[in-house]
C-alpha cells in the first residue's frame, strides 16, 4: 500500500474512480472536472499543493480522500483542523479506507468530521480510527417563500394547506425581529481585513478567516456565491456568504466578532432578510453549526432544525479537551456548494 497527493494531471483517474465506488453518473455534479479542479487544485489558503489523496494497491487506487483545512484559535495560538471530503473506499481492498482516514487525520493538530456518507460515519465510530463523539452539527432551515414551496411540491392536500399556515406564521414571526444597528453591505471581492475572532475563552472555539479564503469560495464554480460585510453602527464586524443551490439559499459561512447571543441571532435575521431579498426561485434557507450558543441564536432567528448529524473528534494531544465546539460552517465541507 502506498499513500499518493494526487496530481492535476491524474484528475480524470479520481473521477472515474469516485464515479465507480459511488455508483454515479455520467454528469454528475460533485465530479465535474472544472469542480474539482478547483477543490482539489486550485491555491487555497492554509494549504500548500493538491489536497487531493489516494492510497494505491499496486497500480489500482483503493481508496481516496479529500482534505479541508480551518485554523481554530485557542488560548495558546492557533491549530489546524483537518476535514475530510469525498472519502471513498473500494470493497476489494478492506481496511484501505480506515488506513486512508488515518493518515489524512494527522496532517492537522485535530480532526473533526461533522458529516458525511453512513460508510464514512462508520469509519469514524470503529475504535481504531481514534475518534469520538464530539457535538451535534444542526442542519437547519427556514421557509421564506411558502407559495413557492407549495408549487413546487405538487400535488395540493390538506397536508400541503397545513404546512402553508404554518410557513407563513413562521416566515411572519420571524419578520418581526429586529437587528438593532446591524447590516449587511454586499461585495463583489472582500478587500478589507476579516474583523479578528471573538477570545479564545467565549461560548464557542473561534474560527480564523482570511478574504483570501472568503474570495476563494466566491470563485466556486459548483454554484453562485454572494458574499456580505456585517456592519454594526457603521463598524465592520463580520460577513457571511450565501450559496444558491437550487430550491435553497445557504448561509454557507457566517462570522462575527462577538460573543453575544443576541448579536449571532440579529446576524442570522440580517443573513436570512438578504436570501429573501434575491428572490430566486429558491424558497427555503438552510445553514449548519456546530456551537450550542450559535444553534440557540439560529433558532431564535427563526431557523428550525431538520436533520442533525453526529460530529466525531480525533484529538491526540488533547488540544479541544474541555474546549466549547468550534464555529466551522458550510465552508468547511462541501456542504456549500453540494
Amino acid at each position: 500500500m502506498q499513500i499518493e497527493q494526487v496530481r492535476a494531471e491524474q484528475r480524470d483517474e479520481v473521477i472515474a474512480f469516485l464515479r465507480k465506488v459511488f455508483g454515479a453518473a455520467d454528469d454528475a455534479p460533485f465530479l465535474d472536472p472544472r469542480l474539482m479542479d478547483w477543490k482539489y487544485f486550485e491555491e487555497r489558503p492554509e494549504w500548500s499543493g493538491s489536497r487531493s489523496y489516494v492510497l494505491r494497491v499496486g497500480k489500482r487506487i483503493a481508496a481516496h480522500g479529500g482534505i479541508l483545512t480551518s485554523t481554530l484559535l485557542l488560548p495558546d495560538g492557533p491549530i489546524t483542523d483537518v476535514q475530510i471530503i469525498d472519502w471513498a473506499a473500494d470493497k476489494a481492498f478492506p481496511g484501505a479506507g480506515l488506513v486512508l482516514v488515518k493518515h489524512l487525520g494527522e496532517l492537522g493538530d485535530v480532526n473533526i468530521g461533522p458529516s458525511g456518507s453512513s460508510d464514512c460515519v462508520s469509519v469514524l465510530k470503529s475504535p481504531e480510527a481514534g475518534h469520538e463523539l464530539f457535538a451535534q452539527n444542526l442542519r437547519m432551515s427556514r421557509v421564506v417563500w411558502p407559495w413557492l414551496r407549495l408549487w413546487a411540491e405538487k400535488p395540493f392536500g390538506a397536508r400541503s394547506l397545513a404546512r402553508l399556515g404554518r410557513d407563513f406564521w413562521r416566515s411572519f414571526a420571524g419578520s418581526q425581529q429586529g437587528t438593532p444597528g446591524w447590516s449587511a453591505t454586499p461585495v463583489d471581492m472582500f478587500t478589507e481585513p476579516i474583523p479578528p475572532a471573538p477570545p479564545p475563552n467565549s461560548d464557542f472555539t473561534p474560527v480564523v478567516r482570511s478574504a483570501e479564503l472568503l474570495n476563494y469560495m466566491l470563485r466556486c464554480p459548483a454554484v453562485k456565491m454572494s458574499g456580505y460585510l456585517l456592519r454594526r453602527n457603521g463598524e465592520a464586524r463580520g460577513h457571511f456568504l450565501l450559496s444558491h443551490t437550487g430550491v435553497e439559499i445557504r448561509i454557507a459561512e457566517l462570522q462575527i466578532a462577538s460573543q453575544s447571543e443576541e448579536d449571532w441571532r440579529a446576524c442570522f435575521r440580517v443573513a436570512i432578510e438578504a436570501a429573501t431579498a434575491l428572490r430566486p426561485k429558491a424558497w427555503s434557507v438552510r445553514t449548519s453549526t456546530l456551537p450550542e450558543m450559535i444553534q440557540r441564536a439560529a433558532r431564535s432567528a427563526g431557523l428550525v432544525e431538520c436533520s442533525p448529524k453526529d460530529a466525531f473528534l480525533r484529538d491526540p494531544h488533547g488540544r479541544l479537551a474541555g474546549r466549547p465546539a468550534p464555529n466551522l460552517t458550510m465552508i468547511d465541507t462541501d456542504a456549500a456548494y453540494l
